[in-house]
């Protein structure tokens, strides 16, 4: 018995032990890559680095959108398009891909104009494409749309309907009710009331006349509640129909508005949910005001709250669904017209409190990014104008107001935008700034700039446990930019710059990382070997301007590498150059850099996106770089390649470098 206790007591420090150890584990993320062609499952480390769908889409078609996971995590969804020359975009293209790397779908694979929307019970997709049907006599495309909603696990269509061409976008608002059921949508008629059109699991279609709210950008809304309540104008547009599609339950509510012709077809309106679904704030724009409403679903009720408040500003990447209210569902915060009041309402006490945030006397634009701690014990106000550089944080229980001030990136004069909180609230991350504050003490740790940003950071996601940070970090110019990401710990002591920042997320739990496509041991992406800040040191001994790149007349895969006029290099590309309006080829200056033994090529892309590295011998490409390329070089030893981005000069071992082309193959 003794030897039993003994050996169960072993094991119990065996499994804790374990168990602690996977905690310690970084967490997993996913990410597309550019570099790769594909997605990168792998440990925010970099270790533990999977592939999945490599070379399903266009080589570099520039941009992946609309990324989601199956409830299952079995699948992957996404839609991806390229710019091409002078800005114009490609027909999006859309695919499902199987986690277990086993292949695509060929009933959603590479399916043009699609958009792609996950029931989220069970691995069901409603796909709805756009289909280019004919033209007016005024020569104006008329479009229609085809709704299927499909079985991705058998592959097969549960039902499917068209909607007539007509112009503009005629369908908004998809949305797919919580338990699954049903997806609701509205549909414009021609001359007509719009439908509120309900598309069942079972293929069955139900319509009704039910005009959409629409926001003061012309938007129309659809927001369904946690307890799928929707709201919507009768025809007349009188009064308020709220109407839970699920369990049949509808009423009408009529505000008692002092002027009833203000309440038009020209009515703006801002609708928001409280997370448990059971009360929604609702702003109505009547000449030049607001009147602010409180709906209550358990009352049947409809109250004014004012007429002098304006809806809440929306986050710029991530705004909370039911933003302006506490997460506990018991504050509604509001902003007056002024800018500088604002009034916080304990609905569930029926008490007020007012406080002022002032702005500096410099402001000539401003707007406010309200972002409430997870905990509910305070909100974070953030005026966003020029040098706007105080946060500005409200404490609804002590009744005070506390700034705290930072650095911010002095950038076209503007201050500080929105902000993120980790899951417990200790931290906060403004956006424009690399400053992570730490809610409790008031400390600043100071986050890495990204080596190719022209922004600090303009978003962010934390982890379930709040230890690592996925980091968005904005590349505008005046030319045009995107969005780069990068992965860090609290501690900052582990930095990666990845791929594009609306690709990316950290692995929802449904997906078994132990399915998916076996793993390296370190990254499949290839990371420098240091990011030196110092860009004015004397690394770069090629003038860029020595140097032209043009497409082949013959092969358009085919780029001459020209210096005065002589072709030097021919270089295989993987994609076809973009041609010249007109007919002309595609000529650009470019940065290049010969390895001392001549054996390396390293040119940037056509754009400066991208490093390539060749064999100079054969003109074979061999690794693209995850980095911008504006100057290059390599050290007179020949064992490191520099790259110079926008805030940084990046040193790559050669050797790896080669470790990783060979691998690629």
């Amino acid at each position: 018995m003794k030897r039993l206790t003994v050996m169960l007591l072993a094991s119990a420090v065996l499994w804790i032990g374990t168990f602690a150890q996977a905690q310690d584990e970084p967490p997993y993320l996913y990410y597309f890559s550019n570099t790769l062609n594909a997605f990168v499952v792998e440990r925010a480390d970099g270790t533990d680095s999977r592939v999945l769908g490599q070379d399903v889409r266009p080589l570099r078609n520039d941009n992946e959108f609309n990324v989601d996971w199956s409830p299952s995590g079995e699948f992957l969804a996404w839609r991806s398009y390229s710019v091409g020359s002078y800005g114009q975009s490609t027909d999006s293209l859309s695919y499902v891909i199987r986690a277990d790397g086993t292949g695509t779908l060929p009933i959603l694979n590479g399916v043009v104009n699609t958009s792609l929307y996950w029931s989220p019970t069970e691995d069901v997709l409603l796909a709805v494409q756009r289909r280019a049907e004919s033209e007016d006599g005024e020569n104006q495309r008329l479009y229609g749309r085809n709704f299927s909603l499909i079985d991705v696990t058998t592959q097969e269509v549960i039902s499917s309907f068209y909607i007539t061409p007509s112009y503009s976008n005629p369908i908004s608002s998809i949305v797919w009710s919580p338990d699954g059921a049903y997806v609701a949508f509205y549909y414009d008629v021609a001359d007509s009331p719009a439908l509120f059109m309900l598309m069942y699991r079972d293929g069955t279609i139900e319509q009704r006349e039910l005009s959409p709210l629409e926001d003061d950008n012309g938007l129309w809304m659809l927001n369904m509640s946690a307890q799928s309540w929707t709201v919507h104008y009768t025809p007349e547009r009188d009064r308020l129909i709220v109407l839970n599609p699920t369990t049949r339950e509808e009423f009408a509510v009529i505000a008692p508005i002092e002027d009833p012709d203000d309440f038009s077809e020209d009515t703006d309106a801002h609708i928001r949910w409280n997370l448990s679904g059971d009360y929604a704030l609702i702003y109505e724009y009547l000449s030049e005001r607001y009147e602010t409403w409180l709906l209550s679903i358990p009352e049947r009720t409809i109250t004014l709250l004012g007429d002098e408040f304006r809806p809440p500003t929306q986050g710029v990447l991530y705004p909370d669904l039911g933003e302006g209210w506490s997460p506990d569902g018991r504050f509604i915060l509001l902003r007056h017209f002024n800018r500088q009041l604002f009034t916080l309402i304990d609905h569930q006490n029926d008490e007020r409190q007012s406080f002022e945030i002032p702005y500096a006397p410099s402001i000539y634009y401003v707007d406010d990014y309200i972002s409430w701690s997870p905990t509910s014990d305070g909100v974070y106000i953030s005026p966003f104008g020029n040098n706007q550089t105080a946060l500005r944080m409200y404490n609804p229980h002590t009744e005070q107001l506390v700034d705290t001030f930072i650095d911010t990136a002095d950038w076209g004069g503007w201050g500080l935008q929105d902000a993120s909180f980790s899951p417990d609230g200790k931290y906060i991350l403004p956006y424009r700034t690399n400053d992570l504050i730490n809610t409790q003490t008031g400390s600043i740790t100071r986050l890495p700039n990204h080596s190719q940003s022209t922004v600090e950071k303009m978003g962010a996601l934390w982890d379930e446990t709040g230890e690592w940070l996925l980091t968005f970090d904005s590349t505008f110019m005046s030319d045009g930019g995107g969005c780069v990401l990068g992965v860090t710990n609290l501690d900052t002591d582990i930095w990666r710059e990845l791929g594009e920042c609306y690709s990316a997320g950290w692995l929802p739990p449904q997906v078994d990382v132990a399915e998916l496509p076996s793993g390296q041991p370190e990254s499949v992406l290839l990371a420098p070997e240091a990011f030196d800040y110092d860009v004015e040191g004397v690394y770069f001994i090629t003038p860029s301007d020595e140097f032209e790149l043009i497409c082949d007349e013959a092969d358009a895969n085919v780029r001459l590498l020209l210096r005065e006029g002589e072709t030097i290099y021919r270089l295989q590309y993987p994609i076809p150059c973009h041609r010249r309006e007109g007919g002309g080829v595609f000529s650009a200056r470019m940065s290049i850099a010969v390895s001392p033994d001549n054996s390396l090529l390293a040119t940037a892309d056509e754009y400066n996106n991208f490093v390539d590295i060749w064999d100079a011998s054969t003109g074979e490409h061999l690794i693209l770089l995850n980095t911008f390329g504006f100057e290059l070089s390599f050290s007179e030893d020949g064992s490191r390649l520099y790259t110079r981005s926008r805030q940084a000069v990046l040193v790559w071992n050669v050797a790896d470098i080669l470790r990783y082309a060979d691998r690629s193959e």
